[in-house]
């Protein structure tokens, strides 16, 4: 309470307020995303409370000291006309003494907004500037919901300077009413703004959580494409509304794909991160970013005009498993996507969250302003007993005085009762609040399932991947080992797919992979499992096959595959495979060996002429 004493010399607490209230109209408090308080005009409002007229200089000192301001006048503009607004209130007559004390301040300073401020807004900026209504209002009751905060806040010192003043001067008490209005007010205030804070945070990592979702998809599927595949997925891209862009560096930083060098050079020299990080979980280990305009501007044309950022550093080893011999150890992908969207998205939460916080400024003030004011009328203006005689109470003893009469205690608690439907309303506001968390907790999850699926699936031919048939193989290993049954494995390449691609272009190339992949999966029977191992090959896990029963199998393939007609244009593609086959030698064979004796198998046919099967 000693910090309290150095409020009695007028000129070194008017300098210490302006220099505080310069410093904290400076530093926001992130409530949620898009939605920051600032506190700079709790030493102005204590500083009225005070020293009366010269805490003006404090008001001025606030505004015209503080940069950021310079890039939104109308917001200096109405902060300027709240000091001098209540100013007025508190020096327009002796009267207000007693009010000040009461914490009437704080209904002057919503007056204003409600009145003034508000409506003033939306007139110079809604209607003569054309400015979007809605964002409009949404920043004025930003504005107002952060004043009444700052007021309330600078009351409550103001509350405290009184308590310790009164310790040595019992002519400084406190007000009782303004003591609860002000209990009240805060109590209401801090547990509403902490659940809407909470609630508003969890939907902001929602939306973050899909893009980074979306994001590790891309970076994941980038990473395991082989470099001809690449292009072709960034020109997938394109077509989305807010299309992707990626580059690929390998382990020592060397760029291996650039989808579009002329965006990340300006996102280099142009951008930079806002001072604001965005909500994460704690369990996101590679965080999205935001990259703003590095000139300056508002906060929301920043965001609009910005770009989400998500660099991966996956082990391949790890997560995608080797899926080439020259494939680097670790790899790194950085996608981008224009911000728009996503902002835009959050700004429409924030929108709904800041109005529901200036109603429950709303619903506080005035559910504080008439319990507070119900108690004290409570109190008697004089002692209970007096003037009662002793036969208005038969019970007392004859010459004393009795009890007073019942309905001098009467008090009418039904005026708690809007108080009490408030906080059943607000219990069935968190009631749908966690049933919708709980729906997007499912969500999630199937997100999770899509997401672990499409890691396991190449994207063109819908076959499973590389990393797949080695988790599939190295079970049919084990399995073979304890059973003592067969197992083959067919290595198929496409012949002249390159031919193909290089004459009639890519969507032909890729139509004939497609149509491949369709039939090798229609031929193949449900316990089989086929892959595609690289750009021209596919791979086909037999169990319970011996070598005998595999080539057959090869043979009837590569017969369902010659006799296959692509059509392109006027043309007949003729397609035909070369198929080599391995089988189980013994049971302690890996599945690098099995695979590689296919692959030596399928070489042999390619070298022999193509269009055959060869036995290993």
């Amino acid at each position: 309470m000693r910090l309290f004493s150095l409020f009695r010399h007028d000129r070194a607490s008017v300098l210490i307020l302006s220099l505080l209230a310069i410093a904290a109209n400076q530093i926001g408090v992130d409530l949620f995303y898009g939605t920051r308080l600032y506190l700079g005009s709790i030493p102005v409002v204590l500083a009225l409370l005070l020293f009366g007229k010269r805490g003006l200089l404090v008001g001025v000192a606030s505004v015209l000291c503080v940069p950021r301001l310079w890039l939104e006048p109308q917001v200096a503009i109405v902060q300027l006309a709240e000091v001098f607004w209540l100013a007025g209130f508190l020096h327009l007559g002796n009267e207000r003494r007693e009010a000040r004390e009461r914490g009437e301040i704080v209904l002057a300073d919503m007056l204003f907004w409600i009145v003034v401020a508000i409506p003033l807004d939306i007139l110079m900026f809604g209607v003569l500037a054309s400015d979007d209504l809605p964002t409009v209002l949404d920043r004025s009751l930003l504005q107002g919901v952060n004043g009444i905060v700052n007021t309330a806040a600078a009351f409550s010192l103001l509350i405290l300077i009184r308590i310790d003043q009164s310790r040595r001067d019992p002519a400084r008490s406190v007000s009782l009413q303004g003591l609860m209005l002000i209990s009240l007010l805060g109590l209401i205030l801090l547990s509403g703004m902490f659940s809407l804070a909470v609630a508003v945070r969890q939907l902001d990592r929602e939306v973050i959580d899909d893009r980074l979702a979306r994001f590790r998809q891309l970076a994941l599927t980038s990473a395991v494409l082989q470099s001809e595949a690449l292009e072709d997925l960034s020109g997938l891209g394109r077509h989305h509304q807010s299309p992707l862009d990626f580059q690929v560096f390998d382990g020592e930083g060397r760029i291996i794909y650039d989808s579009n060098p002329a965006l990340f050079q300006t996102l280099e020299t142009r951008y930079v991160e806002p001072g604001s990080p965005l909500p994460q979980h704690p369990q996101v280990d590679e965080p999205l970013d935001l990259l703003i305009p590095a000139e300056s501007q508002p906060s929301m044309i920043s965001g609009l005009r910005g770009y989400w950022r998500y660099q991966s550093t996956d082990d391949l080893e790890a997560r995608t498993g080797a899926f080439a011999a020259s494939a680097p150890d670790r790899m790194v992908v950085v996608v981008v996507e224009p911000a728009r969207n996503g902002i835009r998205e959050l700004q429409a939460q924030s929108s709904g969250e800041i109005r529901s916080l200036a109603l429950l400024v709303l619903v506080a003030m005035i559910v504080a302003r008439g319990i507070s004011g119900f108690v004290v009328r409570q109190i008697p203006e004089r002692p209970l007993l007096h003037g009662f005689r002793a036969e208005d109470d038969p019970s007392a003893p004859e010459g004393t005085a009795g009890s007073p009469p019942p309905e001098r205690f009467h008090s009418v608690l039904s005026e708690l009762q809007p108080l009490l439907q408030a906080l059943r309303a607000r219990a069935d506001v968190l009631v749908n609040l966690r049933e919708s968390f709980r729906r997007s907790e499912r969500q999630r999850h199937r997100l999770e399932e899509e997401v672990g699926r499409l890691n396991i699936i190449d994207p063109l031919t819908g076959c499973f991947n590389r990393r797949e048939l080695y988790r599939r193989l190295d079970h049919e290993l084990r399995l073979s080992g304890r059973e003592e049954r067969e197992l083959s494995f067919l290595c198929l390449e496409i012949d002249h797919l390159r031919h193909i691609h290089d004459s009639y272009g890519e969507p032909v190339s890729a139509e004939v992979l497609r149509r491949i992949a369709l039939e090798l999966r229609n031929r193949s029977r449900a316990t089989d499992f086929l892959c595609r191992l690289g750009p021209e090959q596919f791979g086909l896990l037999l169990p319970a096959c011996d070598a005998v029963s595999a080539g057959k199998v090869a043979s009837m393939l590569s017969d369902v595959v010659r006799s296959l007609e692509i059509r392109h244009e006027r043309s007949i593609l003729a397609v035909t495979l070369s198929v080599g086959v391995a089988s189980l030698q013994s049971h302690r064979d890996d599945p690098d060996a099995l695979i590689k004796r296919a692959q030596s198998a399928l070489y042999r046919a390619k070298a022999e002429g193509r269009d055959r099967v060869v036995i290993a």
